[in-house]
């Protein structure tokens, strides 16, 4: 009976998504599991994405609709977690899709191994959803972990790999690939954080939940197909984007602080952050910024004494990795022809 059934609320934040929101829409009516309620947050959306919402309202019962003022994507997530009535939840973006039996396995390994957070892999696929261009799958070495081990042996792993040994996990610390117990995130308060307030609001939001979580579990398949689209705001380069990586590292590791994670697990903090750096420097080397803007925030960079200073540690690692080991280097013997060149080519 599906009366016995979890409740699962599913939250779509959604603006300005109508070339894809049909297609992501479909792929969680079209679950194996049926017992969901669908949450559609417009998030003030200014092309046809509330007329959407609202005609898919009326063709499938489960779904809601929340229209706002728009306040960015961690916002909506709220909105959508403040709304739902279901015992687990999940967000996917919009602009995405996910694979029909996402949420029937996520269920399974929830109630199995009484997980609060079920975590499983992405792909990334071409802006048409045709072709896979990387599958990224989880590759942890048990499924489940539970108390101490949640800290001390699941966390570094989901911030970043570790480069002294070689050691990877294939964890993301994406909302997308998140399927939650709704009590858990209630009894602590968990709220997103905002992205026009920290850059990559995900990891941010995910580091500070995991001190409350008891029990996390990992499937080792990649369910959520992630639309490479180089429209997306994920990939334009924007000039306060190297001060604003900067920003979130720092309140990351006040805010691991805070919450008394381990020592290792700050230090793996250098991984999104070099990420995010290398990143932006491919952004602005592809943007129409003019050469000598460029030109400045490289050697604006070069002098930056926290990027050196978690380079440095880094490119001492043995497992770093050499392409972004000779870029980051060549940021810091200032040698701007040869960083725009290694970007462009990336």
């Amino acid at each position: 009976m599906i009366e016995d059934m979890p409740l699962v609320s599913v939250v779509l934040p959604i603006y300005n998504v109508e070339e894809f929101l049909d297609p992501c829409i479909e792929s969680v009516i079209g679950q194996t599991y049926r017992n969901l309620e669908i949450i559609l947050v417009d998030d003030g959306a200014t092309d046809s994405c509330p007329q959407k919402c609202d005609e898919w309202a009326i063709r499938d019962s489960r779904i809601r609709v929340i229209h706002k003022l728009n306040q960015g994507l961690g916002m909506a997530r709220n909105s959508g977690l403040e709304a739902s009535t279901g015992d687990y939840i999940c967000f996917f973006d919009s602009d995405d899709f996910v694979d029909e039996d996402a949420v029937e396995q996520c269920v399974r390994r929830a109630i199995d191994e009484k997980a609060d957070i079920v975590l499983f892999g992405l792909r990334l696929v071409s802006t048409d959803g045709k072709n896979v261009l990387e599958e990224n799958v989880p590759k942890a070495p048990r499924q489940t972990f539970s108390g101490k081990e949640v800290i001390n042996e699941f966390l570094p792993f989901l911030i970043g790999p570790n480069w002294e040994t070689g050691e990877d996990w294939h964890l993301m610390a994406s909302a997308c690939s998140c399927f939650a117990n709704i009590n858990m995130l209630n009894a602590c308060g968990f709220k997103f954080a905002s992205e026009r307030e920290i850059i990559s609001e995900d990891v941010y939001s995910m580091l500070g939940l995991y001190q409350h979580v008891r029990c996390v579990s990992v499937i080792e398949r990649a369910f959520y197909n992630y639309r490479v689209n180089p429209k997306s705001l994920t990939h334009v380069y924007r000039p306060d984007r190297f001060e604003r990586i900067g920003e979130f590292y720092e309140a990351s590791i006040r805010l691991a602080n805070e919450c008394g994670y381990p020592v290792e697990l700050k230090e793996r903090l250098s991984a999104p952050y070099l990420s995010f750096t290398i990143a932006a420097l491919k952004e602005l080397a592809k943007s129409n910024e003019s050469e000598e803007n460029k030109r400045e925030t490289i050697l604006g960079l070069a002098n930056d004494s926290l990027f050196n200073r978690v380079t440095d540690k880094a490119c001492r690692y043995r497992y770093f990795g050499w392409k972004r080991r000779v870029l980051l280097r060549s940021v810091q013997a200032r040698r701007v022809g040869l960083v725009l060149l290694l970007c462009s080519k990336a």
